[in-house]
């Protein structure tokens, strides 16, 4: 009998363990709503674009394009990362960062202009490259990628965080003098 209650404890045991360690870091959905880029401070749109990091204490940096996640990685350091999430170009499923593959193609429209593309089979990022052009880039070679931004996005005010001083409905002073001098 104290056999069977042993087993019994035993198997319990290993049950709670095994439950407990299934701690697999879970991308966050995109609610269009309310999320912003904290890089850009752009809408992150439920797109095949939106990337994400979670931390170790389970906060999200949620990101409109892949250059601006990668931008404030190198800004902040990868310390406390759990995890970094891309979304598959064709599907729009939520795939690890370092499982993913990569392309870089000029031609192709990211929010912010970066032109980096994320797949989650190397076979379809191919595919891409061979029916698009572009460069074919893993997760490794992304990280001593030179992260520009491409056409008129170079020109766009483009802060990376830095605090504005005014805000879209607000003009200062010298706009409002402008404004006047141009009304009468």
């Amino acid at each position: 009998m104290k056999s069977i209650k042993f087993l019994g404890v035993l198997l319990c045991s290993l049950f709670i363990l095994a439950a407990c360690g299934n701690d697999e870091v879970q991308p966050v959905d995109i609610d269009e709503s309310t999320d912003t880029c904290v890089v850009c401070n752009m809408q992150v749109m439920n797109s095949q674009f939106a990337t994400e990091v979670v931390m170790d204490d389970d906060k999200v940096q949620k990101f409109d394009d892949i250059g601006c996640m990668y931008e404030w990685l190198h800004e902040n350091g990868g310390e406390g990362v759990a995890a970094q999430f891309v979304r598959d170009y064709n599907t729009k499923d939520w795939v690890e960062g370092d499982q993913a593959t990569y392309v870089y193609n000029q031609s192709v429209k990211t929010p912010m202009s970066y032109n980096v593309i994320s797949f989650t089979e190397k076979e379809d990022a191919e595919q891409f490259v061979e029916e698009n052009d572009g460069e074919l880039l893993t997760y490794d070679q992304l990280q001593d990628h030179k992260w520009e931004m491409s056409g008129d996005m170079k020109e766009h005010n483009h802060s990376h965080g830095e605090e504005e001083t005014t805000n879209g409905d607000e003009m200062d002073m010298e706009d409002m003098e402008m404004d006047e001098s141009h009304s009468h």
